[in-house]
């Protein structure tokens, strides 16, 4: 890609080919990884651990067997001040009560 000078002596640059590799459609798209970058990405992906998929609950839990308490009384444990924040924040409901084994939870 060079310029030309004109009559005038302003520089104008010639146009890109159509046909080149480095004409691009659509100057708003977004750019891609370069093949180099790629190459990187693909390799480190390859010795990354595989994600753990989550186990389903078991019925080893025999301690916590049991019924569960109505959803109106779990609500009222919950603090005024909590709940609000939960509605201003997610606009988030209780809507069900369920049980989760002890090995779910993150010590």
């Amino acid at each position: 890609m060079g310029a030309s000078l004109e009559a005038n002596g302003f520089a104008v640059p010639e146009a890109p080919e159509e046909d080149s590799a480095e004409a691009v459609e659509d100057e708003s798209a977004p750019v891609g990884p370069s093949a180099d970058e790629e190459a990187d990405y693909l390799a480190e992906q390859k010795f990354a651990p595989a994600s753990i998929a989550p186990t389903p609950p078991a019925d080893d839990d025999a301690a916590e067997k049991g019924d569960l308490p109505g959803m109106d009384e779990l609500v009222k444990r919950v603090p005024a001040a909590v709940l609000t924040m939960m509605d201003e924040l997610f606009r988030a409901k209780f809507v069900k009560v369920q049980r989760v084994p002890k090995r779910a939870l993150k010590r």
